[in-house]
């Protein structure tokens, strides 16, 4: 089937604010990153609050860095890997964001990493789960919460791959590593696939949770929405991509349409009523939730794929011209997972996919064949 233009008869421009400040900045939109080299300090090892083994020489854990604009070593589990992009100041080097943390970090935690490179393939690229090694990476902060960057050349890097029979990779200039950091990365790895996550399965069962991160916002169902508008108006969320548009009047910009398989009471009717969404089944129509995607979201966007997983960070929610939400992705800050990830929000949402489209594979085998919307 041919896909309508987005917005059908009415305009974009009527139907959507361009103006910025329709969607004001969230704080992290405007982090200050300096890429100079940060001037050498001692760290000291510390020990994580588990049962692992202790930290190896010369490596600091996630809960002791200290924002002192120190140099320091880590060791922690990849939780979240946005897609490599120029960086927008400075020498616009390469650049890719991370966050991730370790046994001393409390679930929903993580600390942020901007790693920078003159060379593309120099960056880590880690899945999430993977084990990511830093060496010579700054310990620097934004507001209240630290932060990790790597300057071009100043830093090094190894992964140890979650998944067995992957292979370990390093940066190029990259030594071998020592035995005991390998024997700790494993361990970790066995400790991060053992560990139970109450939120996991609260939400499981279908409880609602709210899983705090550093910057302050919180994961958000999309039938929970509504609540983000009486907040900070930011969001982080987790949903299956069901199509993506591309605007006519604009050439960097789309519009993504997304499910977390929620169904919010205000699109029962709001979202009925538009024929931009005639490739969207009726019954179907509920749980679609409308985000534009410009600035550095709109260079992710046509490579995202329908149907796959993705994890949005600091997603504007607002209101249109009409009065219906909508969301504004305006960061790069998208993750695509698989559905094997170990991601407690993720498995929820497999989970309520499942349970949906059984629904709708049986009315829908009764009336017109088919097992899938879309």
């Amino acid at each position: 089937m041919k896909r309508p233009s987005i917005g059908g008869d009415e305009s974009d421009s009527k139907r959507i604010k361009s103006d910025e400040a329709d969607c004001p900045r969230n704080p992290s939109d405007t982090e200050k990153i300096d890429q100079a080299e940060g001037t050498a300090s001692s760290t000291h090892t510390q020990e994580p609050k588990s049962d692992l083994p202790k930290l190896p020489e010369g490596f600091v854990s996630i809960d002791a860095l200290s924002r002192g604009e120190g140099i320091v070593s880590v060791i922690g589990i990849v939780q979240e890997s946005e897609p490599v992009i120029r960086a927008a100041r400075g020498t616009r080097d390469w650049k890719q964001s991370l966050r991730i943390g370790d046994a001393s970090t409390r679930p929903g935690e993580r600390v942020r990493v901007n790693l920078f490179a003159k060379d593309e393939a120099h960056l880590p690229n880690p899945n999430i789960g993977d084990i990511l090694i830093l060496r010579g990476v700054r310990d620097t902060g934004y507001q209240t919460a630290s932060q990790l960057v790597g300057s071009s050349g100043g830093y090094t890097w190894d992964i140890v791959c979650k998944k067995p029979g992957s292979s370990d990779r390093k940066a190029p200039w990259t030594t071998p590593l020592e035995p005991a950091v390998v024997e700790f990365c494993h361990r970790l790895l066995d400790w991060a696939s053992d560990k139970k996550e109450t939120e996991a399965v609260s939400e499981l069962l279908g409880v609602e949770v709210d899983k705090p991160v550093l910057d302050g916002r919180s994961h958000t169902l999309l039938d929970g929405l509504q609540a983000a508008l009486d907040g900070n108006g930011y969001i982080d969320t987790t949903v299956e991509v069901l199509a993506i548009h591309p605007y006519e009047t604009e050439p960097n910009r789309y519009t993504v349409w997304a499910t977390d398989y929620t169904r919010n009471p205000e699109w029962e009717s709001h979202n009925s009523g538009f024929n931009f969404l005639d490739w969207c089944p009726v019954p179907f129509r509920p749980y679609a939730f409308r985000i534009e995607f410009w600035d550095d979201a709109a260079v992710v966007a046509p490579t995202m794929k329908k149907n796959a997983y993705y994890n949005l960070r600091n997603t504007c929610v607002r209101r249109d011209n009409f009065g219906l939400i909508e969301g504004r992705q305006r960061e790069a800050k998208i993750t695509l997972l698989n559905e094997d990830d170990e991601y407690p929000h993720l498995k929820a949402l497999v989970q309520r996919r499942k349970a949906w489209l059984k629904n709708w594979g049986s009315n829908r085998r009764a009336s017109h064949g088919g097992s899938h919307p879309f």
